[in-house]
């Protein structure tokens, strides 16, 4: 369990998922995120679409159709720390950490459809950029 960890339900703070930061200017960008059919959470783990917009890490980004399977977005590259996002039919501003951070693990959030391997996999992918996941 993480030191600053938080219930479901609970409303999260900045600090609850940034546990250091090297500098806000050099850490943190801002972005746009792609059309939601559900809000985001501060603290949810990001991807890219093909647009280069950011949406939910394993977001189906092409339906699945007859023998061909779903297009995920599963290279995650960031975590939102814009306050909760609402669902909306047009793109919207937030800013993300992109590089030189450490992240409370337990606090992160993800889409529920995402699989503890794939929760691994993206933590791994985040690592890589400098965004250090902590327990």
């Amino acid at each position: 369990m993480s030191l600053n960890s938080c219930g479901e339900d609970a409303p999260r703070s900045l600090s609850d998922i940034v546990l250091e930061e090297l500098s806000m200017s050099w850490c943190r960008e801002s972005g746009e995120l792609a059309p939601l059919s559900a809000p985001l959470q501060l603290g949810a783990v990001l991807a890219l679409d093909a647009a280069g917009r950011y949406v939910p890490y394993m977001t189906e980004l092409t339906p699945a159709v007859e023998a061909v399977p779903a297009v995920c977005a599963n290279k995650a590259v960031a975590v939102l720390i814009s306050k909760k996002i609402p669902a909306s039919e047009e793109a919207q501003p937030c800013t993300v950490l992109r590089r030189g951070c450490c992240v409370a693990v337990d606090n992160l959030d993800w889409l529920p459809s995402v699989s503890e391997d794939q929760k691994k996999t993206a933590l791994g992918q985040l690592a890589a950029l400098g965004i250090v996941p902590k327990e």
